[in-house]
């Protein structure tokens, strides 16, 4: 048991320095402020969903919470979206664990699940696009160059 999860985990590193090194001469993507909060609400949505559907265990909280910060600093390592940072996460983990707790209570959820569709709301309000290199090599594109200069 012992040597075939060993197995796999050095499958999944190699796997994912394999991806790494695909990927990190592209440039990175924006995946606009509707997509991103698509992921908020999905993230919201799964430990409320697996609460219902499985019994309260800590390792399914564990393994969710885990499988959250894997595929999105995946995403992220991808290069595939550069709007999703390191304070979405944590906020998006905080969420996870907060609806994962409250679950056995309706009254509870019910305020804990408005409180994170009201934060959801305003982080879709407050969405600014981040800078990415595509827009810095446009912006310098338009400069003079110093020979024009002088």
């Amino acid at each position: 048991m012992f040597v075939t999860s060993m197995v796999m985990g050095a499958v999944q590193i190699h796997f994912t320095w394999e991806l790494y090194m695909f990927y990190r001469r592209t440039p990175y993507r924006s995946i606009g402020c509707f997509r991103k909060t698509m992921v908020e609400v999905i993230t919201v949505c799964a430990p409320l969903l697996l609460r219902h559907v499985v019994p309260y265990d800590v390792m399914c909280l564990v393994s969710l919470v885990g499988l959250t910060v894997y595929l999105l600093s995946l995403g992220h390592i991808l290069h595939v979206a550069a709007d999703i940072n390191y304070w979405d996460l944590l906020l998006g983990i905080v969420m996870q664990i907060l609806v994962y707790l409250t679950g056995h209570s309706l009254h509870v959820c019910s305020a804990v699940l408005v409180f994170c569709g009201i934060v959801i709301f305003y982080r879709y309000l407050s969405y600014e696009a981040p800078i990415t290199s595509d827009d810095v090599k446009k912006d310098l594109g338009d400069c003079p160059s110093m020979a024009d200069v002088a």
